[in-house]
């Protein structure tokens, strides 16, 4: 079972960038932040789930993708996404 760290509540800010398309950025922020949980089950040996940084990796690939035209081409690889 997913166990997250005890967070207060808060707004993730968005992140300033110019909008070309928002075609799948949705599926990117579900995609990264599912890529952050599968990662932490298989590396946790019993720590927390942080979902502060789980949520920010997953708006920065979401921002990367709204950045090119298209779905499927724009959705940047894990190794892309920069890390904070």
């Amino acid at each position: 079972m997913l166990q997250a760290a005890s967070q207060d509540d808060h707004i993730v800010p968005a992140r300033k960038i110019k909008v070309i398309d928002t075609t799948a950025a949705g599926d990117t922020f579900a995609g990264a932040y599912s890529v952050s949980v599968a990662h932490w089950k298989a590396m946790s040996h019993g720590a927390d789930f942080d979902l502060d940084v789980a949520i920010a990796n997953a708006n920065r690939a979401a921002s990367m993708t709204v950045q090119k035209a298209g779905a499927q081409s724009s959705i940047p690889s894990t190794d892309e996404v920069p890390a904070a």
